[in-house]
């Protein structure tokens, strides 16, 4: 079954569960308003048409998707953002 994804108001696709199930988001967590409180469900391309990410680190680019690594929706910015695991994934 394929895992739902929910953006959360922090901005982030929830990327982790509490010990309830619920989705959070471990970046933001004990930081950032908004990591437990989900905004929406991320459903197919909605908000994303014609977005690119970009990504955080080495500013390599690709369309956006919600299932993009450590992916950050910023509608208010040019691009969103997201992690292309240059630097490795340990």
């Amino acid at each position: 079954m394929e895992r739902k994804l929910y953006l959360m108001k922090c901005g982030h696709v929830g990327n982790t569960e509490d010990l309830y199930g619920n989705p959070l988001c471990a970046i933001c967590f004990g930081i950032k308003d908004g990591a437990t409180e989900i905004e929406s469900e991320c459903k197919d391309r909605i908000g994303l048409q014609n977005r690119t990410a970009k990504c955080d680190t080495c500013g390599k680019e690709t369309k956006s998707k919600w299932d993009l690594p450590l992916f950050k929706y910023c509608p208010e910015e040019e691009f969103d953002e997201y992690y292309c695991g240059c630097y490795g994934w340990n």
